[in-house]
């Protein structure tokens, strides 16, 4: 079954990046969580915003010595991002990649464990492409 939009799609690998990157864990202090980050994204990773500390995990847009109250904003935050791999904004993710390959790309730490946890939230294979998460037509 395919996702008849690339906003559904998105929402859907987004779950997936949130369990992978241990935001639903269910000890209250795992970073993604306190970042309000649940896809673990650090400023500079993609769209060439700049890099604001050393792989420090950071809520896009935000004040980092702020107090962030609205998780739904680093939800949404990662949606774009993802909305973007299928658009061709990214420089480095294209709909072509499989989930094992954007696993190379997305985390140093445990890429296999990360590609298979994405992959499971989805209910598809690591092997299988971002492309194919969608209905034929989709993409154009």
């Amino acid at each position: 079954m395919g996702y008849a939009t690339i906003q559904q799609a998105a929402y859907a690998i987004s779950d997936g990046i949130g369990d992978a990157e241990g935001y639903f864990n269910s000890d209250p202090n795992v970073i993604p969580r306190m970042a309000r980050n649940p896809g673990d994204i650090c400023i500079g990773d993609y769209f060439d915003l700049g890099v604001l500390g050393e792989g420090i995990t950071i809520f896009p847009g935000a004040n980092p010595e702020s107090d962030i109250n609205n998780p739904e904003d680093g939800w949404a935050w990662l949606r774009r991002m993802i909305m973007g791999w299928y658009e061709l904004k990214s420089h480095i993710y294209t709909p072509k990649m499989t989930i094992q390959v954007v696993a190379s790309h997305y985390t140093t730490t445990n890429q296999v464990g990360w590609a298979d946890a994405v992959a499971e939230k989805l209910g598809v294979q690591p092997t299988d492409t971002l492309a194919s998460l969608l209905n034929p037509g989709v993409l154009g």
